[in-house]
């Protein structure tokens, strides 16, 4: 025989524990270092200037120097080791997916072809420094 008050007692244990965790007064949170507010702005702009680019109102440029920015910033904090490859890998992965999305736009016609070879210099240089273990 199926016991109808289970779910019942279930359902109301579980709305007390949710209530009960937001009696509790939230954990301080404690304002960022200036380092830390520094590498989240480079983000920030970074991640305002993609739909520029697409709409025409960015170079890829502007785009390449908030990577780096946001780069440079992580490793002001100052990142070492894994942390750092890390830092330096996203960075190529920004400069990949920045060279295909230029090379899309220049095979529309949107951008001339000299911003392709920039955005191959720019991938090809996320490279190097990933190489170098996030150094330049």
């Amino acid at each position: 025989m199926l016991d109808l008050h289970r779910p019942r007692a279930l359902a109301v244990t579980l709305v007390l524990a949710l209530v009960a965790s937001l009696a509790r007064p939230a954990p301080a949170i404690a304002d960022p270092t200036p380092a830390e507010a520094r590498v989240a702005a480079a983000a920030t702009v970074f991640a305002a200037t993609l739909p520029r680019l697409a709409a025409g109102a960015a170079t890829p440029e502007l785009v390449y120097t908030w990577s780096v920015r946001w780069l440079d910033a992580q490793r002001d904090q100052p990142l070492r080791g894994k942390a750092l490859v890390a830092a330096a890998q996203a960075h190529l992965d920004r400069m990949t997916a920045l060279e295909s999305k230029v090379g899309e736009l220049v095979k529309a016609g949107a951008l001339p072809a000299l911003d392709a070879a920039a955005a191959t210099y720019y991938r090809v240089e996320a490279a190097l420094w990933l190489a170098r273990k996030g150094k330049r």
